[in-house]
């Protein structure tokens, strides 16, 4: 996978099984969020996003703003308790994990929600590769990815990865690109 193919999130999300890595600009990634959300939630999928990008109230606000019922997605938000949100616990629709770094949690967390939902065709938002760099090693990062994905594939559910253009080096880019079906960049 040399080259991330330019292509319109619409023509990506499908019926079948698959793991997309989805590349956009910085003031592009909320956008995209949304695009997959939306997208995934016409195709009939049970959404769940992990987000260590934006707290997952922030993201509700977004899709309550973009026409979508936040109550359809089902988060896991490892940003929210690190970032201060000490209030904030875990309910019905979110899993709080103590933070991004925390990928024990972060595992439990993704395997509890898979099971909770273990009657729905599944589609996983994790929102965002790069903002894991930011708190962990590239070789940590990669190994968690690997789980997640192999998880997805075993349950034969779909799922993307959200990235920021440009943000990865090359061996991290083709150690991800070994992971997911395809590659796409949402400009």
């Amino acid at each position: 996978m040399d080259q991330a193919e330019s292509m319109d999130t619409e023509e990506t999300i499908t019926d079948e099984e698959s793991i997309i890595l989805y590349f956009s600009e910085p003031e592009k990634g909320r956008a995209t969020n949304t695009k997959v959300i939306q997208k995934s939630i016409d195709k009939g999928y049970r959404v769940i996003v992990v987000t260590n990008n934006f707290p997952s109230k922030i993201l509700e606000k977004l899709y309550l703003k973009n026409g979508m019922n936040p109550e359809e997605v089902f988060f896991i938000d490892s940003v929210t308790s690190f970032a201060g949100g000490s209030s904030v616990k875990s309910d019905s629709n979110h899993i709080m994990v103590r933070s991004p770094q925390d990928l024990t949690g972060l595992s439990m967390a993704f395997s509890d929600a898979l099971k909770k939902f273990k009657e729905d065709h599944i589609f996983i938002l994790f929102d965002s590769l790069s903002t894991m760099l930011i708190y962990l090693p590239a070789d940590k990062v990669v190994k968690f990815m690997h789980f997640i994905t192999t998880k997805l594939r075993t349950l034969e559910e779909s799922g993307a990865i959200l990235a920021v253009k440009g943000g990865l080096d090359p061996m991290l880019y083709s150690q991800m690109g070994s992971l997911v079906d395809e590659i796409v960049d949402d400009g």
